[in-house]
């Protein structure tokens, strides 16, 4: 294990260094307008896509069901300039039978209607381009095993690409993180050990498929502080930063209550509180205005948040999916929670997409004997990998069809 003793906060100022441009220079501004609307059907589910370019961080949204029919949906966009036409478009493939676009130019606003034959679950999320950003909605199939998916997800990898994916298996050493509320197997039980588990899991796996470097801030049970793991995620180059861990209800009231997987991502005020820092020692080390900094670092800085968030996503839609977890989720035992947005230490990198996965609670009984079992830990890495190969498929899918328009 490489010992990096650099400050974290150092390491990643020098990573974004070569992302900022020479002071004063000037964007041209355009009114942000929806440049394209595409639709993408699968086997297992179904994707539409909204582009934006132009000044897109001025664009906002939101999302409504009609109450007296739950198979349409809408979502009004606003501060657009207006779609070229009002546009009906049948897609008719089992599950979203057409979608309309309708302009409303007195409000700058532009409304899209989505007609669903079969819905199972609705999830959207942002991704960053170029030129703008999109909003990318999915509209997943009923009864698709994860296994199968996983299965397929692996097979279409095709990128020669190797990413590095940092994985951080939470605490270690004389830091033992959460515990069982009880002795299990006649000794209690430490979220340091799980998660070390579930980690090399992931690492093995992700391996395997040959597409990935997979790396561990501990591959022992030693101690490493926050500071450490930022470090050496950057020192590694990492394209992607995943920290697991295991919860603890901190009230003994809600040791039964408390259970469930969550996913976080750094939240708005972990980015306006820690670009501080960074823009200072950009400034120091290349002088220039901290005003035209602070745009770039905050820029930059929302982007992976952004892409952070997309990544929960993927990880969500994987352990929603997977049969084992939604039969044990209707026996009380174990259940994905939320997505949140936290101001975690390890999370406070913008040199790459970082997320941290909460595998369940130690201090719930049933749910730290399932955290235990070799078998639910093989479940968890699995669903992992799904999400993270799932989320890097369409990333190249997404590249693949940026190349070909650009060579039309």
């Amino acid at each position: 294990m490489l010992h990096v003793t650099l400050r974290s906060a150092t390491v990643i100022a020098l990573a974004l260094l070569a992302l900022v441009p020479a002071t004063g220079a000037q964007t041209r501004e355009r009114r942000p307008r929806m440049a394209d609307l595409l639709c993408y059907t699968r086997s297992d589910y179904t994707r539409f896509v909204v582009q934006f370019t132009g000044m897109a961080e001025e664009v906002t949204w939101e999302d409504h069901v009609y109450e007296s029919n739950p198979r349409v949906f809408y979502i009004d966009f606003y501060n657009l300039r207006p779609y070229f036409a009002d546009q009906d478009l049948e897609i008719d493939d089992g599950l979203l039978q057409r979608v309309q676009v309708r302009n409303y130019p007195a409000q700058n606003a532009i409304r899209i209607i989505f007609y669903l034959q079969n819905l199972s679950e609705f999830s959207r999320y942002e991704t960053p381009r170029a030129d703008g950003r999109s909003l990318v909605i999915n509209l997943l199939r009923r009864n698709v095993t994860t296994s199968a998916i996983a299965e397929t997800t692996t097979r279409q990898l095709t990128s020669g690409t190797r990413r590095v994916v940092v994985i951080d298996p939470g605490h270690g050493g004389s830091d033992g993180g959460a515990q069982s509320a009880r002795a299990i197997g006649g000794r209690i039980r430490r979220e340091k050990d799980v998660v070390l588990e579930i980690s090399r899991l992931v690492q093995q796996r992700l391996n395997e498929t040959g597409h990935f470097e997979a790396v561990l801030t501990r591959s022992g049970d030693r101690h490493m502080s926050l500071g450490e793991r930022v470090a050496y995620a950057v020192h590694m180059d990492g394209d992607m930063f995943v920290s697991i861990h295991a919860n603890h209800a901190g009230n003994p009231d809600r040791y039964q209550e408390a259970r469930g997987l969550e996913l976080f991502y750094l939240s708005d005020r972990g980015v306006a509180n820690h670009t501080g820092a960074l823009v200072e020692q950009l400034s120091q080390s290349r002088g220039g205005s901290s005003r035209d900094l602070q745009e770039v670092v905050l820029s930059r800085a929302r982007q992976q948040v952004i892409q952070s968030y997309t990544i929960c996503e993927y990880l969500r839609w994987a352990f929603r999916r997977h049969r084992y977890w939604r039969e044990r989720s209707r026996g009380g035992e174990g259940h994905f929670r939320f997505i949140e947005d936290r101001n975690f230490h390890v999370l406070r990198n913008f040199a790459m997409p970082c997320v941290l996965v909460e595998t369940g609670y130690m201090t719930h009984s049933q749910e730290c004997a399932l955290l235990i079992s070799r078998e639910f830990q093989e479940i968890v890495a699995q669903n992992i990998v799904d999400g993270i190969v799932r989320y890097y498929i369409d990333q190249e899918e997404e590249a693949s069809r940026h190349q070909s328009r650009g060579a039309n």
